[in-house]
């Protein structure tokens, strides 16, 4: 038999007993040091003797760089499932006893104590699932998981038992309890990437379970995996129970029915880049026909005041002004409006150099862009004919952050080199900054809001999700290939060229406006205070003609 005694002895960590050194080491004793190469060795020979048993990691703990903003959206708060957590105390305290109930609710219709050694048998196949090294014997992890994966079965039944392909199970599995345990908070922490059980093991405690064919059971595990998907995710699936079943964990079916596999991507676009205006030239021959002229007049009236002391004593005080002139035009320098339009990229920059930019949902509709529902990511596309962006319709609700934000996770870990899922994330990061954004695309039924209450709490939601766009972009043929559309369009409309052309010439130009401006003003002062003193009509010889004839 197992008892908790015998886990907590197999719980102490290698670094137990007198430390060495202060730096961080799991080794820290001799004892440590002997079963550091107990464990080297065994997973060493045991994996010669199996090839077989490889098999790459698919549960990982969330680096820093993505949990930072939020690291409770990445760790249970409620549920802990699987060895990364399952001894923390304050969630072990909440549900163990649950699960300990579950669990002697089952043991009448399975062999616990073998089902307890089958899964010790499959320990190295445990053990590779999971990045981090586990520090734990065979036992106490195979104990670990059937407990945990009966729990997790009960959970996932209870959320999909009314659909009437699963009503055989009904039998086998008694759901009152787990069914009040149904909360959001325990569904976010099923699909958190650090609370994952390999799908294996829940294969073999559910055909234990109902004991019948291994087709039969794994048709009807694959129907409460499906279900489960289709009652949380924020996207539409595609919908099959082909190839669920040899999937790595419920957070990578969920990933994989919201994006097949054969989503095409695509190199670097070799086609030829549209070269960049000579701006700076362009800025230079303009700065100096703006100079010229003011520069001149000032010359002129400077000639015209030559030698009047009392005139440029009042301009020397005038000039003591300026620095609060500088001053004031500094400050605009360091504050430029926030709302002014970025200069939209290139048509063929590499997109994931700096993510994705594309205008948001309002620019876009105000320039005559309309949008409509596709049936994917996948099928994500512009049609200039019509002057309509498809893009799939997502569905949010209390749960959808964490979902959304763990699948960007898992994606990032798991398939770095293949980030659609991303590159969508930060497709609608890009769509959406404002609460009138989130308006226009639930006008056009692409968002959906199920919980949500503002649309502000939207915005806030896809600009807070991909803030981290370190982790760089891959290229997905269709994404571009909507996104440099949309841009080509935008771009061509007639006010757009005017905004560019003003941001380029106009706002390059404002502290030479700025100068101008400034000068004028003093000279007209000046001249106000020379006229003041001296007659400029006869100064200038321009008299009333009409009064020297009189």
């Amino acid at each position: 038999m197992f008892h908790y005694q015998h886990m907590n002895n197999a719980m102490k960590p290698l670094d137990e007993g007198s430390p060495c050194s202060s730096s961080p080491s799991i080794l820290r004793s001799k004892s440590g040091e002997r079963r550091w190469v107990v464990y080297i060795n065994d997973i060493i020979y045991k994996h010669l003797k199996n090839p077989k048993s490889d098999i790459s990691s698919s549960i990982f703990i969330v680096p820093k760089f993505l949990s930072a903003a939020k690291p409770q959206h990445y760790t249970p708060q409620f549920l802990a499932l699987g060895p990364y957590h399952h001894f923390s105390q304050e969630l072990y305290d909440n549900m163990e006893r649950y699960k300990l109930m579950i669990a002697n609710q089952i043991r009448h219709q399975i062999e616990f104590q073998s089902f307890v050694c089958r899964l010790s048998q499959l320990d190295l196949h445990i053990r590779g699932s999971y990045h981090r090294r586990l520090d734990l014997d065979a036992d106490t992890l195979a104990l670990i998981m059937a407990i945990d994966a009966l729990f997790l079965l009960e959970l996932l039944y209870s959320q999909v038992q009314n659909h009437d392909l699963l009503r055989p199970l009904n039998k086998f599995i008694t759901v009152s309890r787990c069914k009040r345990l149904s909360n959001d908070a325990v569904v976010r922490d099923i699909v958190k990437l650090e609370n994952q059980i390999p799908l294996f093991v829940l294969r073999e405690i559910f055909a234990a379970a109902i004991q019948c064919e291994a087709t039969e059971s794994d048709d009807l595990l694959a129907s409460v995996l499906v279900g489960f998907c289709i009652e949380i995710s924020p996207l539409n699936l595609t919908v099959g129970r082909r190839g669920v079943i040899d999937c790595a964990h419920v957070l990578d079916i969920l990933y994989r029915l919201i994006l097949p596999e054969n989503l095409e991507c695509s190199g670097e676009d070799d086609g030829p880049k549209e070269q960049p205006g000579n701006i700076q030239h362009s800025r230079s021959l303009k700065g100096n026909y703006l100079w010229s002229y003011p520069w001149n007049w000032m010359l002129d009236c400077f000639k015209i005041l030559r030698g009047s002391k009392k005139v440029f004593e009042f301009i020397g005080r005038l000039l003591d002004l300026l620095p609060i002139v500088g001053g004031l035009v500094s400050s605009m320098e360091e504050n430029p409006d926030r709302n002014r339009v970025e200069i939209l990229i290139e048509d063929k920059t590499p997109l994931m150099e700096a993510g994705i930019k594309i205008p948001t949902a309002s620019q876009l509709f105000d320039t005559g862009v309309s949008f409509k529902q596709s049936a994917s990511i996948k099928t994500i596309k512009f049609e200039a004919e019509s002057v309509t962006l498809f893009l799939p319709v997502i569905k949010l609700g209390a749960n959808s952050e964490v979902i959304l934000r763990n699948l960007v996770a898992y994606e990032a870990m798991a398939m770095p080199d293949f980030l659609a899922f991303s590159r969508y994330m930060h497709l609608m990061n890009s769509l959406i900054d404002t609460a009138e954004d989130v308006k226009i695309l639930k006008d056009a039924e692409i968002v959906v809001m199920n919980g949500m209450k503002k649309d502000e709490e939207v915005a806030v939601l896809f600009n807070g999700i991909m803030t981290n766009s370190s982790m760089g972009l891959s290229a997905a043929k269709e994404l571009d290939e909507a996104i440099n559309g949309v841009n080509k369009y935008y771009k061509g409309r007639p006010k757009v060229k005017a905004s560019r052309a003003i941001k380029k010439y106009v706002y390059s130009s404002w502290r030479i406006l700025a100068l101008m401006a400034t000068l004028m003003v003093l000279g007209l002062l000046v001249l106000q205070s020379f006229c003041s003193v001296y007659n400029c009509p006869r100064l200038f010889g321009t008299l009333d003609i009409g009064g020297d004839n009189s």
